[in-house]
C-alpha cells in the first residue's frame, strides 16, 4: 500500500516537471514573436520616416519651382509693363531687313501676305534646332544670334539670345522722335531669377519668347506669350522642373515718322503748253469720246459733244500765259501753274479772256505743273541711203525702208512702208503719202527728219507712230481707215532745243503770220514769233482734219485755217486759231504726265511694352 502510494508521487512530480518545461518554451516563443514584431515595427518606422523625408524633399522642389514661376509672373510684369520713358524695359524694336538683327525681333504680321516672311518666322522651330535645344520649340518670333535666326531665349547661361542692351526710338512726352537705351536686361533676370537662393533650396528660371502677335494698329492691341521653365532644387538634392505660360496685351509705343510719297500719273487729253497757249479769231475747244463714235454723232439721243475741252499750261517764259479772244470758245476749263489772287489789275491775270474770248469751265491758279517728258531721239537712215524723187502723176510702192530723201511732185503718190528715213517733202499740188499696215491692230513706227506735206494728203491706213526729228508740217487733209481713232495714231517731235532757249523763241522780232499788238497790251497777238528758222522743232496743222495724239514738248505747234483736230495736242508753245477747232478725244492720254507728292504724318509702332502678365501652368 504504501509502495503504490509512492509511485503516484514520483509520477506527480514528473508531470509538473514536464509542464513547467513547456510554459518556458513558450514564454521563449512568446518573446522571439514580440521581438520580431518590435523589430518589424521599428524598421517600418524607419523607412517611413525615410520616405517622408524624400516626400518633403520633393515638396520642397516642386513649391521652389513654383516659388520661380511666381516670382517670374511678377518680374515681368513689373519690368516690361512700361515705355521707354520710365526707363525700364521694353520689348526690342522689330527688325524690318531681311538680315538677322542681334537686337531686333523678327516675326510675322498677321496681317502680312509676305509669303518669305511665314516660310522664315511663321511657327517653326528656329535655325539651330539640330544643335540647341531650347531651338526645338516651335515659336513665332525669332532674333538674330551669329548671323542665324535663333529663338527668343532669357536666361543666365549659354543658351541665352536676347540682348542685355538695345535701342529704341520713340517719340518723347513732346512727340519728338528719341533714343531710349535700355540695358542690363539679360544682367537683372540673372540676378532676380537665376539661381535664387531659399531657406530649404533654390530656383533657377528660363524664358523663351514663344509667340508674339503684334495689333494691326497703333490704338489696338497684341498678345506676347512666353514660355517659363522653372527648376527647383532643395537643399538635399531634390529637383522639381514646372513650365507655365506667361501671356500679357502687347502695348505699342510709337514714333511720329513723316513719309512722302511721290507718285507719277499719266494725264489725259487736252490743249497743253509748257509756256505760251494762244485761243484766238474764232477758235473752238470741246470734247467727245471716240469710243461712242464720231464726233457729235447723236447716241441714244444724246449727241457726242462734250464739255472737257480743258486747256492747260506751265506758265513757263515771260510770255506763259493762256489768251483766250477774239470770239473764241474753250468749252472746259482753263488751268496754269502760275499763281494769281485775282486782286491784281485784270491785265497780270495769266488766263486772260478778251474780245469776247470764253472759258465756259473754270480757271484754276497754281495748279502743279506738268512733267513734260522727252521724246526719245529719233534714229536717222544709214549713211549713203538713196534719194528718191516722184515724177508727175507717179506712184510708187516701196519696199525698202530706208531713205535719207523722198520729194513728191504734183500729183504723185507714195506708200512707205515702216522704217527709217530723213526728209519726205511734198511741195507741189495733190500729193499723197500713204502710211500704216492696213489690218494691223498694232501700231508700226515711221521715223523721219522732218515732214512737209503742202497741199497733199496724208493717208494712214492702220495704227502708227509717227516719230519726227525737227518738223511736221501738213497743208491738206489726213484721211484714216474707219477703224482707227485718234489714238492710234501718235506723232512724237523730238527737238527740245526750244526748252533750252525759251527767251530765244519767244522775243524774237519778225512774226511770220504779220499779226501786229493790235489791242496795245505789250503782248504781241501771236504770243511768240519766229524769225526765219528759230530753234526748236515745229508743227504746223494748216487747214483739214487731223487724227491723233500730238506730242510735241519742245516744239511750237500751230493749228490754223479752218483746222480740225481730233486727239490731243502737246506743245511747248500752242496757238490755235482762224476757225480753227480741236477735239479733244476723252478717252486718249496725252503724253504728259503728273507727279503728285503727298507727305503724311503717322504714328509708326517701333516696338512694345506689354501689361500684367498671367500665370497658366502647363
Amino acid at each position: 500500500m504504501k509502495i503504490f502510494i509512492l509511485i503516484d508521487q514520483r509520477r506527480e512530480d514528473k508531470s509538473v516537471h514536464n509542464q513547467r518545461g513547456s510554459a518556458m518554451g513558450i514564454s521563449m516563443l512568446l518573446t522571439l514573436m514580440f521581438t520580431s514584431l518590435l523589430g518589424a515595427v521599428l524598421v517600418t518606422s524607419l523607412g517611413q520616416s525615410r520616405i517622408g523625408k524624400e516626400h518633403v524633399s520633393t515638396m520642397q522642389s516642386y513649391y521652389l519651382a513654383e516659388a520661380g514661376l511666381k516670382k517670374s509672373a511678377i518680374w515681368f510684369s513689373k519690368n516690361f509693363s512700361t515705355d521707354p520713358k520710365s526707363g525700364l524695359f521694353v520689348l526690342p524694336m522689330r527688325n524690318t531687313t531681311d538680315s538677322p538683327n542681334p537686337t531686333r525681333l523678327n516675326y510675322v504680321d498677321p496681317l502680312s501676305s509676305t509669303s518669305g516672311q511665314l516660310v522664315n518666322y511663321s511657327y517653326s522651330a528656329g535655325t539651330a534646332a539640330n544643335t540647341v535645344s531650347d531651338d526645338k520649340l516651335i515659336t513665332s518670333v525669332k532674333i538674330g544670334y551669329n548671323g542665324q535666326l535663333r529663338n527668343v531665349v532669357l536666361s543666365g547661361d549659354a543658351s541665352n539670345t536676347y540682348p542685355n542692351n538695345y535701342t529704341v526710338m520713340a517719340d518723347d512726352s513732346t512727340g519728338t522722335p528719341k533714343s531710349y537705351n535700355i540695358s542690363g536686361v539679360v544682367d537683372k533676370f540673372t540676378s532676380e531669377l537665376v539661381e535664387q537662393q531659399q531657406p530649404h533650396g533654390r530656383y533657377s528660371v528660363k524664358a523663351i519668347l514663344v509667340a508674339l502677335n503684334p495689333p494691326a494698329t497703333p490704338a489696338s492691341s497684341g498678345t506676347a506669350t512666353w514660355r517659363i521653365i522653372s527648376k527647383g532644387r532643395s537643399n538635399d538634392g531634390s529637383e522639381k522642373t514646372l513650365v507655365a505660360e506667361l501671356s500679357a496685351a502687347l502695348v505699342p509705343f510709337t514714333k511720329t515718322e513723316t513719309v512722302t510719297t511721290t507718285t507719277q500719273t499719266f494725264v489725259g487729253g487736252g490743249v497743253f503748253a509748257r509756256g505760251a497757249l494762244r485761243v484766238d479769231k474764232n477758235a473752238q475747244i470741246d470734247s467727245y469720246k471716240s469710243t461712242l463714235g464720231d464726233y457729235g454723232a447723236t447716241i441714244l439721243g444724246i449727241k457726242n459733244v462734250g464739255s472737257d475741252g480743258d486747256i492747260r499750261s506751265n506758265g513757263f517764259g515771260k510770255k506763259g500765259i493762256i489768251l483766250v479772244r477774239n470770239g473764241s470758245i474753250v468749252n472746259g476749263d482753263a488751268a496754269i501753274s502760275t499763281a494769281y489772287d485775282g486782286k491784281d489789275n485784270a491785265k497780270k491775270d495769266p488766263i486772260l479772256e478778251e474780245k469776247k474770248g470764253d472759258v465756259k469751265g473754270n480757271k484754276y491758279y497754281g495748279v502743279p505743273e506738268l512733267d513734260f517728258l522727252d521724246v526719245a531721239p529719233v534714229p536717222r537712215p544709214p549713211k549713203g541711203s538713196p534719194h528718191y524723187h516722184l515724177k508727175n502723176n507717179e506712184s510708187v510702192t516701196f519696199s525698202k525702208d530706208s531713205y535719207e530723201h523722198i520729194h513728191l511732185h504734183d500729183k504723185s503718190s507714195i506708200t512707205l512702208p515702216p522704217g527709217t528715213y530723213g526728209k519726205l517733202h511734198a511741195s507741189n499740188k495733190s500729193s499723197t503719202v500713204t502710211l500704216g499696215v492696213a489690218g494691223s491692230t498694232s501700231p508700226v513706227v515711221y521715223n523721219f527728219h522732218e515732214i512737209k506735206l503742202d497741199n497733199s494728203t496724208l493717208v494712214i491706213q492702220g495704227p502708227v507712230i509717227i516719230n519726227v526729228t525737227k518738223e511736221f508740217k501738213l497743208k491738206g487733209a489726213m484721211t484714216i481707215a474707219s477703224s482707227l481713232k485718234p489714238k492710234d495714231i501718235r506723232l512724237n517731235v523730238q527737238d527740245d532745243s526750244g526748252k533750252k532757249n525759251d527767251e530765244d523763241i519767244e522775243d524774237d522780232t519778225y512774226d511770220e503770220d504779220g499779226d501786229v499788238d493790235e489791242d496795245d497790251d505789250g503782248l504781241s497777238d501771236d504770243i511768240y514769233v519766229d524769225s526765219g528758222d528759230t530753234k526748236g522743232g515745229k508743227v504746223k496743222i494748216d487747214g483739214g482734219r487731223f487724227y491723233s495724239v500730238i506730242y510735241a514738248p519742245g516744239s511750237k505747234v500751230d493749228i490754223k485755217k479752218g483746222a480740225e483736230v481730233f486727239g490731243s495736242v502737246v506743245g511747248y508753245q500752242v496757238k490755235v486759231k482762224e476757225n480753227s477747232k480741236i477735239h479733244i478725244d476723252e478717252t486718249l492720254l496725252s503724253g504728259l504726265a503728273e507727279t503728285t507728292t503727298v507727305t503724311t504724318t503717322t504714328q509708326v509702332i517701333v516696338g512694345y511694352s506689354t501689361g500684367s502678365y498671367g500665370l497658366r501652368y502647363k
